[in-house]
């Protein structure tokens, strides 16, 4: 303001001196510089700052993709070298479980052979022992079994003895032992009958009675001299019938149990004494072979 008056002022005194021209283009010179100055300054400054503005964009821009780029590679390289520790880490425990595994799986091979061959040796002696203990108590029992069964046999066979010999000379209880003992016969052989079929039996018992009358008609003839010096039996009171089923029942129990004739004897006289009866087991063999004498009875 105080310029303006003073410029004012000068163009006054320019104007009343007659120098107005010069002094007008001076003033103005003076006035315009400044302006013109003061507008490059701030053109100056706001191209500065648009540049500053510019560069630290550009700056940062290149600062962030720096960092980007770093951060980038700075993972990557991080992750190849975790990858690569990774690896190799995993590698190594890999190798070392795999040794332990082994290492383990042989000792605890070793120790389960071990203890079950120990086990299995113990439990194997140990069922010797007590199979071979277990033997010794049968072969002892079967030892008593046979020698009770031996003392049985024989105080049998001696009772028998001693009631043959209690009997040797009474006849009468020998036929009275035939009388049973063919009455028994009689009585099995009906029973027998009822489980076979009767034309059967009619034709087999047939065929024995032909059989045996011919062979003791035969016999009969050529003994009749010297029957009184022996004393035999003809059988002549006896049927041939039950004769001849007294035989096959007798042939099949023989067969049947494999017995001796000596054997189903002896059986078919205890049986006959448990019934009541009173016979010699020579007495059994003597009608069963149809030799039955008088004088003499052997054991």
């Amino acid at each position: 303001m105080h310029r303006s008056i003073c410029i004012m002022s000068s163009l006054t005194l320019f104007n009343s001196s007659g120098s107005m021209p010069v002094l007008v283009l001076t003033a103005v010179f003076l006035f315009v510089c400044p302006l013109i100055f003061m507008g490059i300054v701030t053109m100056w400054m706001l191209l500065k700052q648009k540049i500053s503005d510019e560069l630290s964009t550009y700056v940062t821009k290149i600062k962030h993709e720096i960092a980007d780029d770093l951060s980038a590679h700075g993972t990557k390289i991080a992750n190849e070298l975790d990858a690569k520790k990774y690896t190799a880490i995993t590698a190594e425990i890999e190798r070392i479980l795999t040794d332990v595994y082994k290492k383990l799986n042989a000792e605890i091979n070793t120790k389960i052979s071990n203890e079950l061959s120990t086990r299995l040796s113990e439990i194997n002696t140990e069922l010797n022992d007590k199979l071979t203990a277990e033997i010794k108590k049968i072969n002892s029992r079967d030892a008593g079994y046979a020698s009770e069964a031996q003392k049985l046999f024989n105080d049998m066979v001696t009772r028998i003895n001693n009631i043959e010999e209690a009997c040797y000379n009474n006849f009468a209880l020998v036929n009275t032992s035939i009388e049973a003992l063919q009455n028994g016969l009689i009585q099995h052989y009906a029973i027998t009958r009822r489980n076979q079929p009767i034309k059967a039996d009619q034709q087999s018992v047939s065929n024995h009675s032909e059989a045996s009358n011919r062979s003791h008609i035969s016999s009969s003839g050529s003994s009749s001299g010297s029957s009184s010096g022996s004393g035999q039996l003809t059988f002549m009171g006896i049927s041939l019938t039950v004769w001849n089923q007294f035989k096959q029942i007798f042939d099949r129990i023989k067969t049947e149990k494999n017995f001796t004739l000596e054997e189903m004897c002896l059986t078919v006289a205890m049986e006959i004494r448990e019934l009541g009866g009173n016979i010699k087991k020579t007495t059994v063999q003597g009608f069963y072979e149809r030799n039955i004498k008088k004088k003499r009875w052997l054991y």
